[in-house]
Formats: structure tokens, C-alpha cells, sequence
């Protein structure tokens, strides 16, 4: 039963214009669970086989990477100045990320000019996963 209104619902968003589905996780944490990873790989495993299932009905499906971010699930390394401060120094952009700089890009992805987008991860990490700071 559930699976055919999920279908319904599928249809009908991919009528629109190619509703995009964002997921988000975060990625790069050394110390993170074996089953926190797990998950987090099975976050990409969902988005590229999504994006696969839903590509014929016009349904993208992206996912966003947040580095650490000043939200309140940081907290307990941007109340802590010694952590917050070992944080930036590993960034090569030199802070961490703002909730708008997801927010931006979230936006961007369901923007009708990245309708051509789709099966991809985000990361928006301020370069931790791809550049090394000099």
C-alpha cells in the first residue's frame, strides 16, 4: 500500500519540472562509529541508486555534505575554543561552514538551473575532503 502512493507521489513530483530530492549527511570524521560510516555510505549507495530509479520521471536526487557547520548539533567543538580553533586550522578556506552556506547550496540544487544535476554528493566542506592547505 505504501509503496504504491510513494509511486503516485513519484509520478506526480516528476510532472512538475524534475523535482530534486536533497539528502544531507556529513562526512570526515575520524572518529566516528563503524556504523555511523556504514550509514553514511549507504547515504551515496541511496542517492546514486535513486537517482537511477527516478532519472525516467524526471526526479533528481542529490545529496549535500556538510563539513562541521555552527549549528547547535557542533556545539560540543565550537563551545570548546581549543577544538574550534584545531577545526579551522584544518580547513583551507579557514572556518568552518555557516548554516547559510548549506542553505545556499541546497538551494542551488532545487533551482531550475541545475535541472541537469542529479545522482551527485555535495561537499560542502570549506575544501577539508579535496584540498590540503598549504
Amino acid at each position: 500500500m505504501l509503496a504504491g502512493r510513494n509511486e503516485a507521489a513519484l509520478r506526480q513530483l516528476g510532472d512538475e519540472l524534475g523535482v530534486p530530492v536533497l539528502i544531507a549527511h556529513g562526512t570526515r570524521e575520524e572518529d566516528v562509529a563503524a556504523l555511523f560510516a556504514a550509514a553514511k555510505a549507504g547515504i551515496d549507495g541511496l542517492v546514486f541508486s535513486a537517482a537511477a530509479t527516478c532519472a525516467a520521471k524526471n526526479i533528481r536526487v542529490n545529496a549535500i555534505a556538510p563539513g562541521p557547520t555552527d549549528t547547535p548539533l557542533a556545539a560540543r567543538f565550537t563551545g570548546n575554543e581549543a577544538a574550534l580553533k584545531a577545526s579551522i586550522a584544518m580547513h583551507p578556506l579557514g572556518r568552518i561552514g555557516t548554516p547559510l552556506d548549506i542553505a545556499t547550496a541546497a538551494a542551488w540544487l532545487v533551482d531550475p538551473a541545475a535541472s541537469w544535476i542529479t545522482g551527485q554528493i555535495i561537499r560542502i566542506d570549506g575544501g577539508l575532503s579535496s584540498v590540503r592547505p598549504r
